[in-house]
């Protein structure tokens, strides 16, 4: 936990305050979430939460009990559920939330209406949402909707609805680069003319969207997936420096290894790993690279609320920074 009493004095109580409960909610702590409510906007909180969510894409279900704590009727929840709504990274979320009974259909399409992002939030919703509710006024948002129910329908939904849950089917290869069932993996690559260092086609299924995921090895570096990670490495699979930044995304210190400092010598690195939570891989990094206070524009741009406390707790770095930076960060 963090020690308040080495934030500096002059930082407002508040602050204080939201910083310890970003600190339970980062670590997965339960506690009264109602609480939140005298320390931030209810788009604030449900921002960090989607945040953290696309960041970490483990914590659905602390994530989960959290928001079923939260009034869809106050002022706060209004404004908390209207935040996840208008992300198109909350698609998977609501609908975990719709299957646990949070939601009912109608109430999904009502807030769907002012959703900025509603393409990729409806395809997560095309085989319980009435065919013709998704008859919309947009031809281009209407015909992509429209072949996924065409594509997914056949049989019975099946592979749809691993879509929602994997990201991808279970009989892909990037179901077993994801749980590193590496096992199986060389029949993949024996595959005749299998492109190992193949581009990776965007999908509104993915469960990583902040950062991109390119090619085979970049996947198996996010997901931290050493065994799959070294496979695909010694059948060629090229290292770039997206997958130096998805390796710290990952955070799988091996696979950081096995990648050469020349492609993680920029600040993206350092931010991704401390975006996704891994405080400890950051202090590793900024042992051996102290220009710790230029990150903090990074950091803040990246919605990281933690980073600055999470390294006050290990004592490490703190000098370079000064107290107005670390208010800049946490204001977000």
């Amino acid at each position: 936990m963090i020690d308040l009493q080495t934030i500096p004095s002059d930082f407002p109580a508040v602050l204080k305050d939201r910083a310890f409960y970003f600190n339970m909610i980062i670590r997965e702590i339960d506690f009264d979430f109602c609480l939140i409510k005298n320390f931030g906007s209810g788009s604030l909180w449900g921002n960090f939460l989607i945040r953290l969510f696309d960041s970490k894409p483990g914590s659905l279900k602390y994530i989960v009990r959290l928001c079923k704590s939260i009034s869809k009727y106050d002022q706060f929840g209004k404004d908390f559920w209207k935040q996840l709504y208008d992300s198109y990274w909350s698609g998977r979320l609501i609908r975990v939330l719709y299957s646990e009974g949070c939601f009912t259909i109608e109430e999904i399409l009502e807030m769907v209406v002012s959703t900025r992002e509603y393409w990729q939030f409806l395809c997560y919703f095309i085989d319980v949402i009435p065919e013709i509710e998704l008859r919309i006024s947009n031809s281009y948002v209407h015909s992509m909707l429209s072949q996924y129910i065409q594509t997914y329908k056949a049989d019975n939904w099946k592979i749809y609805r691993e879509m929602i849950e994997y990201g991808f089917p279970k009989d892909s290869i990037f179901y077993l680069i994801r749980y590193d069932r590496y096992d199986d993996l060389p029949k993949y690559l024996s595959t005749p003319n299998f492109d190992i260092n193949q581009k990776i086609e965007y999908s509104p299924f993915q469960i990583i969207s902040r950062i991109q995921i390119d090619s085979l090895l970049a996947f198996a570096a996010a997901w931290g997936s050493i065994n799959c990670f070294k496979i695909i490495l010694l059948n060629g699979g090229s290292v770039t420096s997206n997958v130096a930044i998805c390796a710290f995304f990952g955070g799988n210190i091996e696979i950081i290894r096995l990648i050469e400092p020349d492609y993680y010598g920029n600040g993206e690195c350092l931010s991704k790993c401390i975006s996704s939570g891994h405080y400890e891989i950051a202090n590793w990094f900024l042992e051996q690279n102290s220009d710790f206070s230029s990150q903090i524009v990074t950091w803040y741009n990246e919605g990281c609320f933690l980073p600055v406390f999470s390294l006050y707790e290990e004592k490490k770095h703190i000098n370079s920074v000064d107290s107005g930076l670390i208010l800049f960060l946490m204001l977000f």
